[in-house]
C-alpha cells in the first residue's frame, strides 16, 4: 500500500512539475498583461491535457532559416492624426491577417502620444497583438531622429521618455531598437543599452564591411565601455524586394531570393537570420497593406526550410554569437542617397557642416543648460532641507514642471540628424521648454512679484505675474497670456505644452499687438494699453492666490466682435497619454464632475480625471456664446462677444480664471452591457486595459478584454460565474470593480459615467448695444453750443461790416 501511494505521489509530482516547467517555457506576454499564466492554468484544469495539447514550446527545425519582418511606424505627430490613425489601422489589420506569423512592430513614441487623442482603435489593437503574442515590439527615440546626432544627455532623456510611452500606453517594454536614419557609431551603444534595449537593427552592408569572414546575416555582439549590444543585420536586398512586392503584388522575386538564401546557408553560420525591416510613414503612406502583406508573408512561409519568427525569438533560442570589437562608422544606403541629394559625401560630414543642425545645437545647448541648472537646484534643495520632498513640497512641484520642460524639449528634437527633415523655423521651437523650466525655478524660489524678462531666450521680454501658488506669463506686445502654471502642484494649467497654444488670447476685430504695459504698485497686477488707432483697448490682469482677474476696456465706434480663447491642459507629463476623456466638466458649486455643462451664465469648470486639478472660468453677462472643444492634449474654451458701440462709447468685459485641486475618482468604464454571450465595455480614452477576474473550479483566472469594432469598445466572453473587472490607466493602476456582473442583474446595460461631450452654449442672440456715457453726450452738446456760438458771432460781424 505504501509503495502504491508513493508511486502515485511520484506520478502526481512529475505531472505538476511538467505543468510548471511547460508554463514557464511559454513565451512571455506583453508587459502589463493580466492574462498569460492564469489563462494557461485554466485551460489545463478545465479541459485537461491531451497528447496534442501538451504545452511544449514548438522547437524550430535546425535546418530552417529564420525569417523576420519588422515594421516601424512614423508620421506627423503635429499634423492631422485621424487619417494617420486609419493608415496605421490598415497595417495592423494586415499584420493580423498574416495568420501564424509573429511580426515585429514599433510606433514612434511622439506619434503614439498624438494617436491617444483620437477615437481610433489602432492603439488598442496593438496592445491586443502584443498581449496575444502576435506582435513583438520595437522602440526608438521619443521623436524620430538620429541618436548619434544628439547630445548624450538628450539621447538618454529622449530614450527614457519613449520607453515610458511604450510601457504606459502600449503596455510593452521593447528589447529591439529601431535605428532611425540607419547611422552607426560605436558610442551610441551606451544610451541605447542603458535605455533597456538588447539589440539594434543595422544594415548588413556595414557588417559586411567590418568583417569578411562572417555571414552578412549573422548577428554579432559588440560593446562600448561596459555596455553591450547585439547588432542584427538587415538584409537590404531582401528588404528592397519585399517593398517592391508590396507595391506590385509580385512575390516570386522575394521567394526566389529566400530560397537562394537557404541554399547559401552553411553549417558555419547557424545563427543566421533573414531580416526585412520596413519604415512606414503614415503621414504619406498609400500602401494597400490589407491584401499585399498577408500574401507576401504567406509566400515566404511557403519556401522550404524557412520559418517566420521574430528577432527576439531567434536571439532567445540560445547559442553564442560572434563578437566584433569595433564596427566602423557608417550609414544605410537610404541615408547615403539622401545625403548625396543634399550635397554631402557622408553623414559625418553632414553632422558637422550642416548650418541648420549647427544652429539647432546652439539653441539646444541654451535650453538644456537652463533645465539642468534648475534640476540641480531642485536636488540641492531637497538635500539641504530647503524644500519639501513630499507630494506637496516645492521640490516635487519643481520636478514635475521640469518634467514638462524635458518633454517639450525632446518633442522638438524631431528630425535631428535627418537631411531635410529639420526646418529652420523648427530650430527655435524647443525654446518653449524654458517657460515651464522657469516656472520650476519660481516654485523653488517663491515670491510675490511682477517683472519682465526674456524667459525663452528669443530676444524679447515676457511679462510675469507670480506668487507662491501661480505663475502667469504674458506676451509683452500683445497682452495675451502665454502660459499658466500651478506652482503648488507642478501642473501645466494652460498654454504651450507639446503644441503651440495660448493660455488666453483675444481674437476678433481688436488690435493684436502694439501694446505697452505698466505694473501696478502692489506687484500683483499689470495693465496693457493700445491707445493708437481705433478701437482703444486696455487689458488689466490682477493675480490673487490661484485666481487671475481679467478686465478688458474697449472704446470703439460701430460693431466689435470679440473672442477670448484659451487651451487648458491641467496636466502632468504622463497625462498627455490619457486622451480626450481626461477632462470632465466641474460643477460650479465644486461638488464634483458633470458629464456636460448646460447651465448658462454660471462659471465653466474643467477638471482632470487623473489628478483633480481644475480651472474655472467665470465670465460676465455680456458673453453671447460659450464653447468647449476637445483638441489634442487639451480642451479649448472660447467666449464670444458681439458688441455694437455708439460713437465714443466704452465697454468693460471681465472674467476670472481660478485654479485648484479636488479629490476625484476616475471611472474605468463608461458603460457595461451584454451582447449575447459577450460582455461589452465602453471605456474612456485613458483606460489602456481591462480584464475579467473570476474563480473557475477553485482557481483564480483572468481574461483580457480585446478591442471591438466601435471606438473605445472592449469585448470578452461572459464567464459562467461571478466576476470582477480589473483596469489599467495611462497614468497607473485603475480600480477593481468587484462583482461587476451584479450591475447587469435585471438589466442589459449599466452606465458608470457618461462620456464628456463638447459644449456649445448660446447665452444671448443679437448684439449688445453699448451706449455713450452722459458725460460724452454732455461734451458733444457743449461742443455744439460752442460751435453755434462761434457761428452766431461770425454772422453778426459780417452783418455789421
Amino acid at each position: 500500500m505504501i509503495r502504491r501511494l508513493f508511486g502515485r505521489g511520484i506520478i502526481t509530482f512529475t505531472l505538476l512539475a511538467s505543468v510548471i516547467v511547460a508554463a514557464l517555457a511559454l513565451p512571455a506576454t506583453a508587459q502589463g498583461s493580466v492574462g498569460g499564466l492564469l489563462d494557461f492554468l485554466e485551460q489545463i484544469f478545465t479541459r485537461g491535457l491531451t497528447e496534442s495539447e501538451t504545452p511544449i514550446t514548438p522547437q524550430r527545425q535546425l535546418d530552417a532559416l529564420p525569417v523576420a519582418f519588422s515594421f516601424y511606424v512614423t508620421g506627423d505627430a503635429r499634423g492631422d492624426a485621424a487619417p494617420q490613425a486609419d493608415r496605421l489601422l490598415a497595417l495592423i489589420e494586415a499584420m493580423e491577417a498574416a495568420e501564424g506569423a509573429k511580426l515585429g512592430l514599433g510606433v514612434a513614441a511622439d506619434l503614439a502620444t498624438t494617436l491617444a487623442w483620437t477615437s481610433s482603435p489602432a492603439l488598442q489593437r496593438i496592445r491586443d497583438g502584443l498581449t496575444a503574442g502576435r506582435f513583438s515590439s520595437l522602440g526608438s527615440l521619443f521623436a524620430p531622429g538620429v541618436v548619434a546626432a544628439l547630445d548624450p544627455l538628450d539621447a538618454r532623456t529622449s530614450l527614457a521618455l519613449a520607453r515610458d510611452v511604450y510601457e504606459r500606453l502600449l503596455r510593452t517594454a521593447p528589447s529591439g531598437y529601431w535605428n532611425t536614419g540607419g547611422v552607426w557609431r560605436q558610442d551610441v551603444i551606451s544610451p541605447v543599452s542603458t535605455a533597456g534595449y538588447s539589440y539594434m537593427l543595422v544594415d548588413d552592408t556595414m557588417l559586411s564591411a567590418a568583417s569578411a569572414s562572417l555571414s552578412k546575416r549573422t548577428p554579432v555582439n559588440t560593446s562600448w565601455s561596459r555596455d553591450q549590444l547585439t547588432i542584427v543585420p538587415i538584409d537590404t536586398r531582401f528588404t528592397t524586394l519585399c517593398r517592391e512586392a508590396l507595391r506590385t503584388g509580385k512575390t516570386k522575386p522575394v521567394t526566389d531570393y529566400v530560397a537562394s538564401a537557404v541554399a547559401e546557408r552553411s553549417a558555419s553560420s547557424p545563427r543566421d537570420i533573414l531580416v526585412c525591416a520596413l519604415a512606414v510613414d503614415v503621414s504619406i503612406d498609400q500602401q494597400d497593406w490589407r491584401t499585399s502583406l498577408p500574401a507576401l508573408v504567406s509566400a515566404v512561409k511557403g519556401v522550404q526550410s524557412t520559418v517566420i519568427t521574430t528577432v527576439e525569438g531567434h536571439l532567445s533560442t540560445g547559442g553564442d554569437l560572434p563578437t566584433m570589437k569595433q564596427i566602423a562608422v557608417g550609414e544605410s544606403g537610404e541615408m547615403s542617397k539622401a545625403l548625396s541629394a543634399t550635397g554631402f559625401r557622408s553623414w559625418s560630414q553632414f553632422n558637422t557642416a550642416d548650418d541648420t543642425l549647427t544652429r539647432a545645437r546652439e539653441t539646444q545647448a541654451v535650453v538644456r543648460a537652463k533645465i539642468q541648472t534648475i534640476r540641480a537646484e531642485a536636488a540641492a534643495s531637497v538635500l539641504n532641507g530647503k524644500a519639501g520632498a513630499g507630494d506637496g513640497g516645492a521640490a516635487a512641484a519643481a520636478s514635475s514642471l521640469l518634467d514638462w520642460a524635458e518633454l517639450i524639449y525632446c518633442w522638438h528634437l524631431n528630425g535631428m540628424g535627418l537631411p531635410g527633415a529639420l526646418e529652420p523655423e523648427d530650430v527655435s521651437a524647443c525654446r518653449r521648454a524654458m517657460l515651464p523650466a522657469h516656472a520650476a525655478w519660481q516654485a523653488l524660489n517663491p515670491a510675490v512679484s511682477a517683472y519682465a524678462e526674456d524667459l525663452d531666450a528669443d530676444g524679447t521680454d515676457e511679462v510675469v505675474l507670480v506668487n507662491a501658488e501661480s505663475m502667469f506669463v504674458f506676451r509683452a506686445d500683445a497682452g495675451n497670456i502665454v502660459g499658466w502654471y500651478d506652482l503648488a502642484d507642478g501642473r501645466l494649467m494652460a498654454g504651450p505644452g507639446l503644441v503651440p497654444a495660448p493660455a488666453l488670447e483675444l481674437a476678433g476685430t481688436l488690435p493684436a499687438d502694439g501694446f505697452e504695459y505698466a505694473f501696478g504698485t502692489d506687484s500683483q497686477s499689470v495693465t496693457f494699453t493700445n491707445s493708437s488707432g481705433s478701437p482703444v483697448v486696455t487689458k488689466t490682469y490682477r493675480l490673487d492666490g490661484r485666481s487671475l482677474r481679467v478686465d478688458l476696456g474697449i472704446t470703439a465706434t460701430g460693431k466689435v466682435d470679440l473672442a477670448i480663447n484659451g487651451q487648458f491642459a491641467l496636466a502632468r507629463t504622463m497625462d498627455t497619454l490619457a486622451g480626450p476623456d481626461l477632462f470632465a466638466y466641474r460643477d460650479p458649486s465644486g461638488k464634483g464632475a458633470l458629464s456636460a455643462y448646460t447651465q448658462a451664465g454660471s462659471p465653466l469648470g474643467l477638471m482632470s480625471m487623473a489628478t483633480g486639478s481644475y480651472a474655472q472660468i467665470t465670465y460676465d453677462a455680456s458673453a453671447a456664446r460659450v464653447t468647449s472643444t476637445g483638441v489634442p492634449f487639451g480642451r479649448v474654451v472660447s467666449l464670444e462677444y458681439a458688441l455694437s458701440f455708439a460713437p465714443g462709447a466704452s465697454a468693460s468685459v471681465s472674467l476670472t480664471l481660478t485654479g485648484g485641486s479636488d479629490r476625484v475618482t476616475a471611472h474605468p468604464i463608461h458603460e457595461l452591457r451584454r451582447d449575447g454571450s459577450t460582455l461589452v465595455a465602453i471605456v474612456p480614452s485613458y483606460t489602456t486595459a481591462c480584464a475579467l477576474r473570476f474563480v473557475n473550479q477553485g482557481i483564480t483566472v483572468s481574461a483580457d478584454m480585446v478591442a471591438g469594432s466601435a471606438p473605445g469598445e472592449l469585448r470578452v466572453p461572459i464567464p459562467g460565474t461571478r466576476f470582477s473587472v480589473l483596469s489599467q490607466y495611462a497614468w497607473g493602476p485603475g480600480p477593481i470593480i468587484e462583482d461587476a456582473q451584479s450591475r447587469l442583474e435585471g438589466a442589459d446595460s449599466f452606465s458608470f459615467f457618461p462620456q464628456v461631450k463638447d459644449a456649445d452654449i448660446t447665452i444671448r442672440r443679437g448684439r449688445v448695444r453699448v451706449r455713450a456715457s452722459a458725460t460724452f453726450w454732455f461734451g458733444i452738446g457743449a461742443t455744439a453750443l460752442v460751435v453755434a456760438g462761434l457761428g452766431f458771432v461770425l454772422i453778426t460781424r459780417r452783418k455789421r461790416a
